[in-house]
């Protein structure tokens, strides 16, 4: 009878834990759909930024307000301020393990306002904490939002701010886990799309599963892009809804061969209010690259030819993208203006 009681009590307790399970690593509500048309198409070409010369070790650019934040590799301090005719304000985010000093800093794109002055999020992806920092203030005050370390949450490639305490990110591990954060309860629940399979990335889980992101607070969702397939998600801030599009009808298959250098295909991203913007870089165009335009609901809106980039962002006030080039010999930064 003890033995039976036992059995029963595994049972129940299996039952329990299958349940728990089910709770927390819940699969989305996906839409899936194909995308190769788009109602425009436009060839730009780019005009020279003479100012942005001195700055060819660029390796990403975003548009805050009325300012430009040029992230630097080979210097002291990470991160350069600009104004919006690409004069330079200040460079900060000192490289160091000291007090105030930068390991390995995210600029999000995401920002907030802090008594009237503009704050950009920065996440310290080495120590896993979250900071706002003042991109007007000369001085490199930053102020700490959270400590993901402390509540046991480490390996953050990117993460955003949906709520006061409430964030969405990605986790850089094994295989690279979308989650959403409630650091009140600190609660952390993976998400999972239904529409990857595992198995697309089994020849090189850790490479072929890294994305990159943007968010917009307007539409309260969040894009994700992954850089070794033609695949975008646009995912409710919760978790809980997703459209998956793609923008080639075949996606690439990876074996132990193929898998250790996989294409890049999207090479960067960002997002206003209204529309996401996608570097794209097709393995069939050899001479260029194109910006995707795609509705946060999920619609192709327009594809415009540019040379290859290395990143860029959008001024959509004034209809123009920023590029810059990895070359030092012919300047890096380019404008292009479209239209919309």
């Amino acid at each position: 009878m003890k033995v039976k009681s036992l059995f029963f009590h595994a049972c129940n307790l299996h039952a329990w834990i299958i349940l728990i399970i089910i709770c927390v690593c819940y699969a989305c509500s996906n839409d899936t759909r194909i995308i190769s048309e788009f109602p425009i198409n436009q060839k730009l070409k780019g005009r020279p930024i003479k100012a942005l010369d001195s700055l060819y070790n660029a390796y990403s650019i975003i548009k805050l307000d009325n300012k430009y934040l040029l992230t630097l590799k080979g210097e002291d301090k990470f991160l350069c301020i600009c104004d919006n005719n690409f004069h330079i304000i200040k460079k900060c985010l000192k490289k160091g393990h000291g007090n105030n000093e930068w390991i390995a800093p995210l600029i999000t794109g995401q920002s907030t306002y802090i008594k009237g002055e503009t704050y950009a999020y920065v996440l310290e992806r080495d120590k896993n904490k979250f900071y706002a920092v003042n991109i007007n203030s000369l001085s490199d005050t930053r102020i700490k939002i959270e400590d993901f370390s402390s509540k046991q949450l480490y390996g953050i490639s990117y993460v955003y701010r949906t709520e006061d305490k409430k964030y969405i990110g990605s986790k850089l591990v094994d295989l690279a886990e979308l989650f959403t954060y409630d650091s009140r309860n600190n609660i952390t629940q993976p998400i999972r799309i239904s529409s990857m399979e595992s198995s697309m990335f089994s020849a090189n889980k850790f490479e072929l599963s890294q994305t990159l992101a943007t968010y917009s607070n307007a539409q309260r969702k969040l894009a994700v892009a992954y850089f070794s397939f033609p695949i975008i998600h646009i995912l409710d801030d919760n978790g809980e809804n997703s459209i998956t599009l793609q923008i080639e009808k075949n996606i690439p298959k990876y074996t132990s061969k193929n898998a250790i250098f996989p294409h890049s295909y999207l090479v960067d991203i960002c997002s206003t209010k209204d529309y996401i913007y996608i570097l794209y870089d097709n393995p069939k165009n050899k001479h260029g690259m194109n910006i995707l335009v795609i509705s946060w609901s999920g619609t192709a809106v327009a594809r415009y030819d540019v040379p290859q980039l290395t990143c860029f962002t959008v001024d959509e006030d004034n209809k123009k993208f920023i590029g810059i080039q990895e070359d030092d010999t012919k300047g890096v930064g380019l404008e292009f203006k479209y239209k919309l």
